[in-house]
This record gives structure tokens, sequence and C-alpha cells, in this order.
């Protein structure tokens, strides 16, 4: 059953799966990804490459940003790039002692202007100075080399079902039967799997697993 989401939310996502698709060309998009197994913590929308997983949190005009703190921690922790693309209309403009003018910031607890994981929408036509909220993604960011953030192995396994990870150990030689317990595997993995090595088994994972509304599965999972 698809989830049910306002005019507004769905003219940001439909900016957004455009922006993905001409930017991770190779990524398989997923609307709702759960990052916490069964919980509720949901992403709005995520980008599964082979190797890397870039999640986005949306808040449109009808929105608030109350649980943005909540959601920072949880999704920051799981994925290589956390994006937060908020309306136009969550943004202030705040006086500070290192500034002759106002700069533009997120109106939120804990976030400052300089946050490099947030976007405005509509998308500024151009830097001014004030506050830098253009579409860009980090690992493109050419003031930084290499991959940007890496995640943590266990919040990545916590995605995953344990069939899915039951067949993770059983691909990588790992001896657990097929009732092992989610904790027993994920304690298996990370003790005999390099992070590298999670990181793309739990991608893989991802880009096989059938959603309600996401691309059609791109391999099988292993």
């Amino acid at each position: 059953m698809k989830h049910s989401r306002s005019s507004a939310e769905w003219e940001i996502r439909d900016a957004l799966v455009t922006y993905c698709r001409a930017s991770m060309p190779t990524g398989r998009i997923v609307h709702e990804l759960n990052t916490s197994g069964q919980g509720s913590c949901r992403a709005d929308l995520a980008v599964i490459e082979p190797d890397y997983l870039t999640l986005f949190e949306i808040k449109s005009q009808k929105d608030t940003l109350k649980r943005l703190p909540e959601q920072s921690k949880a999704f920051e922790a799981c994925s290589h790039e956390f994006i937060i693309c908020a309306h136009t209309k969550h943004f202030i403009f705040e006086e500070t002692e290192h500034y002759t003018c106002p700069v533009k910031r997120l109106n939120a607890d804990g976030f400052a202007w300089r946050d490099d994981h947030v976007w405005e929408y509509p998308e500024p036509p151009k830097y001014t100075g004030l506050g830098d909220f253009r579409w860009k993604l980090r690992r493109n960011d050419q003031w930084k080399k290499g991959r940007p953030f890496e995640p943590r192995a266990l919040s990545m396994l916590s995605m995953l079902w344990q069939e899915e990870l039951v067949n993770i150990c059983h691909a990588h030689r790992i001896a657990v039967t097929t009732r092992a317990t989610i904790p027993v595997c994920i304690k298996e993995i990370t003790w005999h799997m390099t992070g590298q090595e999670i990181c793309k088994a739990v991608c893989r994972a991802l880009r096989a697993r059938t959603f309600t509304e996401a691309d059609a599965p791109m391999m099988v999972a292993a």
C-alpha cells in the first residue's frame, strides 16, 4: 500500500527523484526506506548504489522540523550521505558577530547554517554568501577528498531482515543456521567481515529487496 502524501511533498519528492536519476544513474531509488529493521524511522527517499547509500528527508511547507534532530542522528549513522531537503519557508536570516549582514540558516535546533547536508527547495539560483543551500552531493565537493563519511556497520546491518542477514552469512561462508537470530547474524558478520564488505553486502540486499514504492529490484541478494 502506497503512503499518503500532500501535493507539497510530492512536488519536492518529484524534483529530488529527477535530480537523483541524473546524478546517481546506477542507484536504485526507494521511497520510505525503513532504517531500523521493523521500526518506524523511515527516510523519505533513498538512493542505493552498489557501495553507497544516500538518504533524504523531505520537509515541505506543511511540515515541521521537530523530529529533525532524532532523524538526523538515525539516518547519518546508517548512510554515507544524509540530506535534508527543506522548503524555503523553513529558513531564516540571523544576525551574527562574524558577518556584517544576516546569514541564512535552517530554522531548527542543532543545525548550523554551514551544514552541508541541507538543501533548500526551490534550489537557490546561485551562491549569495549568506548560506549556501544549493543542491550538491558531498562526494562531489571539490574541497573534500575521498568518501565523505563511512556509516556504522551495526547501523547498516540493522536495516536488514533476518533472512537477508542469513544470506549474507552464507554467501561469506559464515557458519550460522537458517534460524539464526538477527543479533547472532550481526555479531558474526561484524566479526568476520570488513567494513567495505559489509557496506557492499547491505547495499546488495537493499537493491534486491521488494518495496511497495521503488525501482525494480536490481540484483540477487547475497
